[in-house]
């Protein structure tokens, strides 16, 4: 297998267990060349997927091992995802047929170990942006092939792949469905689809639908004019965030403009995040210490609100464009794809993706940045 031009760069000495903030450095660059993204999901643990280099070729990166190492999984074909990972396993669709099943299109692949298993053969090849649970047992993704008999051939809908390998057709109706996220354990699915709630018939306007593994119990939470997107359940299962064009708090009305919003799973109520005139995307959240750390990028710049604590901070990146901001792996960590060279000063030709230790480098408070919860609070506030 071809490996790519993109090299893993890894500036720290992994740390023992419990001491990864003490050990590692402030910034640890993860790479050297190419403009690079962040996942779409952010890992439960320390095992994060990337793509790399033309192709692009999957990589998983455990980010504490000793020493960290780039281990290529595929290469070849081209990927729509770049990986999503659980503890040790990376999740991705390709096209390039790595096992040389005969499979056309793009498939499901999970690697781990060493080894790696097709988990699709989808005759569509359809089949793209993996989801995976903690064990990497349960699984969802899209597909436009309609693999249960339950849609219509040419229209994308969410699947879930239970422990056994038995599959469900999640999402319904005649509308797009798509951008699947799972709870830590695979129990709960969140995604965006654009079917009509009661009629099934096609709006349009995406809206954010949970569900249980039982398709019967998925249903759309939000009903604006302007399209809801990217949902991502955070771990545990509580929260969802995801952002939105529409004015949800106010009649649903399209602003154009998209802004950050959370959902409580078990309150039914709303938290908007942010209200930027230029707006905010990509969120991404983590459980922590009783919290909710809630990631974004506003105008080139990055973020993460604390929901309960309601305060918001401003990811220490000074200049250039920070496209992308992931929580996870850890109270002091988070990861982020940007232009600015966090390592000396200046910009760099692409964006290069980096460990922060907010430890080391600590985020600065911003003030004046509140959340709006709707219909009514869904947190208690930290006292």
């Amino acid at each position: 297998m071809r490996r790519t031009a993109a090299l893993l760069i890894i500036l720290a000495v992994a740390a023992p267990a419990g001491a990864h903030h003490t050990a590692t450095p402030a910034v640890v660059l993860l790479t050297s060349s190419g403009d690079n993204t962040l996942p779409r999901l952010p890992a439960f643990g320390s095992t994060v997927g990337l793509a790399l280099g033309s192709g692009p070729a999957v990589y998983s990166v455990k980010l504490f091992q000793q020493p960290p190492v780039l281990k290529l999984i595929s290469s070849g074909g081209s990927t729509s995802n770049p990986a999503a990972a659980a503890t040790a396993a990376i999740a991705f669709d390709s096209d390039g047929d790595p096992l040389g099943s005969g499979d056309p299109g793009h498939q499901i692949f999970i690697g781990v170990g060493g080894a790696l298993q097709q988990v699709t053969h989808d005759p569509s090849g359809t089949s793209r942006n993996p989801a995976l649970s903690d064990t990497a047992t349960r699984l969802t993704f899209e597909s436009a092939g309609n693999l249960t008999g339950g849609g219509m051939v040419g229209i994308k809908q969410i699947y879930f792949r239970d422990a056994n390998g038995g599959l469900v057709q999640v999402s319904r109706g005649q509308g797009t469905s798509s951008n699947s996220s799972l709870s830590r354990t695979g129990s709960l699915i969140v995604f965006q689809s654009t079917s009509d709630p009661a009629n099934g018939n096609d709006t349009g306007i995406s809206q954010i639908w949970l569900s249980s593994t039982d398709p019967s119990s998925a249903h759309a939470v939000t009903a604006g004019h302007g399209p809801s997107r990217n949902p991502l359940i955070a771990t545990g299962g509580r929260m969802v965030v995801f952002e939105s064009d529409a004015d949800l708090a106010n009649g649903g009305a399209d602003t154009g403009v998209p802004q950050v919003f959370a959902y409580d799973t078990v309150t039914g109520n709303f938290a908007q995040v942010t209200q930027e005139t230029n707006g905010c995307t990509g969120p991404t959240a983590r459980k922590h210490s009783g919290d909710w750390r809630i990631a974004f990028t506003c105008n080139g710049e990055a973020f993460y609100h604390e929901l309960r604590a309601d305060r918001r901070l401003r990811l220490p990146i000074q200049g250039g464009n920070t496209s992308r901001a992931v929580t996870g792996i850890g109270y002091y960590f988070l990861t982020v794809s940007t232009t600015a060279n966090l390592l000396s000063s200046g910009t760099t030709s692409g964006h290069e993706i980096y460990l922060l230790n907010l430890f080391k480098r600590p985020a600065d408070l911003v003030s004046g940045k509140n959340v709006v919860w709707f219909p009514a609070r869904g947190l208690s506030p930290v006292h």
